[in-house]
């Protein structure tokens, strides 16, 4: 009777184990699982961080043409704008942000970094990003542009409004600063860019070729 007793509790204890083994190799497998749900997020913030730098430098540049400010001045109003950027993104934590101006030419250098969640098992508490910009400014002497624009369907959403922003501000810059010399041509694109029926047959053009075809379909009419 005594033995039936100790066995039933080897038994429990037995089982007690292999439930602390299975909770301990659960515990990678939630840190990969989980460290591809940060890597996505960073991916995603670092698109907007890039395009935020890119358009800081821009507007920097723009506003040096039309304003005689000092560097000071000038990197408050890029950080002005960066941040103005990334309201979206409260994790992100910026490390650090330069801005150089030599001659005609404003150049940005930004560090940020994103804490992370499931990435911390491993003992990364944060990843870090960095990103350089650089932006001309002056009065163009003379210039032809075509701005060839992605409206494709992975480029709805935020990617599309930053990618119509981004265009309206480079042709106010260019054409206001000299109407008279600059032409600009935009081009729209999905899969194809419509380019008129009358370029049917050029060489230059890269399509699958015409095709015509005829579809007959019968049908009887219910009884009435």
């Amino acid at each position: 009777m005594n033995w039936h007793k100790h066995k039933i509790s080897f038994v429990r204890s037995s089982k007690g184990n292999a439930g602390i083994l299975f909770a301990i190799c659960l515990l990678p497998l939630f840190a990969v699982v989980g460290s591809a749900k940060d890597i996505h997020q960073y991916s995603e913030h670092q698109d907007k961080f890039e395009h935020a730098v890119d358009f800081a430098a821009i507007s920097a540049a723009r506003y040096a043409l039309t304003s005689n400010v000092g560097d000071v001045e000038l990197l408050d109003k890029a950080k002005d704008i960066f941040d103005s950027e990334l309201t979206d993104l409260p994790k992100l934590k910026l490390k650090s942000f330069t801005l150089e101006r030599d001659v005609d030419l404003v150049r940005l250098d930004v560090a940020a970094q994103m804490p992370t969640g499931f990435m911390k098992m491993v003992g990364k508490s944060a990843i870090g990003f960095n990103a350089e910009a650089e932006a001309h400014f002056g009065e163009p002497l003379a210039a032809e542009v075509a701005l060839v624009l992605d409206t494709s369907y992975s480029m709805q959403g935020t990617r599309l409004e930053a990618l119509q922003s981004a265009a309206a501000d480079m042709i106010d810059s260019l054409i206001t600063a000299n109407p008279e010399t600059v032409k600009m041509s935009i081009v729209p694109f999905s899969t194809y860019v419509n380019v008129g029926t009358d370029k049917i047959g050029q060489s230059w053009l890269d399509v699958e070729p015409t095709r015509t075809g005829s579809f007959e379909r019968c049908s009887n009419a219910p009884d009435s």
